[in-house]
């Protein structure tokens, strides 16, 4: 019988039947990574493919997910790099809006075979540059105080704010890079029926929009 299955096997090969190497030696051995950038940072992805002996591979970047899906031009290597300006690069959305950070994938073809694989989606997030932080203050009862905080954006965009407080949430109109709260407003730090301090806890939300 052995003999007999090793005869067919040489006459499939002789006649050019036999399963092509490349379904096992054909792969992606480097995925893509996610990454979390700065706005207006270039960065660069990549893929690494494992390509047989004889063959050639063809690359293909692709923006994908929610309403984007289309190939990038010239994106045609085993790395993409883009800065800000291209067209590809990721945008900035209200926290709130439905769109999710920027997704790409590399579809890799094997030449001249024409067999395609398509690399894992790496998700490149984008947030603004914030360049001072808001600090603690120490203040005395019913005093009224101010936080601030600046950020930056790259040209062509728009810094969008929202404070927070925890345990309450967004506080209505504090849609500025400076927070003012006196004694009496609804997110003024709670008085406490104890011996201590009261205590109140503030974030800003920072977002971009286009101009």
């Amino acid at each position: 019988m052995k003999k007999i299955l090793a005869l067919l096997l040489t006459l499939i090969m002789a006649l050019g039947l036999g399963v092509p190497a490349m379904a096992a030696d054909f792969r992606i051995a480097a995925q893509p990574q996610n990454q979390t950038i700065n706005f207006g940072e270039s960065f660069t992805l990549g893929v690494e493919a494992e390509i047989p002996a004889g063959k050639s591979a063809a690359y293909q970047w692709w923006r994908v997910g929610g309403t984007w899906n289309y190939s990038i031009p010239g994106a045609t290597g085993p790395a993409l790099s883009l800065s800000y300006g291209d067209n590809a690069y990721p945008d900035a959305f209200p926290r709130n809006d439905s769109y999710a950070p920027a997704s790409y994938h590399c579809v890799v073809t094997l030449v001249p075979d024409n067999v395609t694989l398509t690399s894992d989606r790496a998700v490149v997030a984008v947030r603004p540059v914030i360049l001072t932080q808001p600090r603690s203050l120490n203040i005395g009862a019913r005093e009224s105080f101010t936080l601030s905080i600046e950020a930056q954006a790259a040209p062509g965009w728009e810094i969008a704010y929202q404070w927070i407080k925890w345990g309450y949430g967004d506080i209505a109109g504090a849609t500025g890079p400076s927070l003012q709260l006196s004694n009496g407003d609804h997110a003024y730090p709670e008085a406490v029926i104890s011996i201590g301090n009261a205590t109140g806890y503030y974030d800003c939300i920072i977002n971009l929009l286009r101009n």
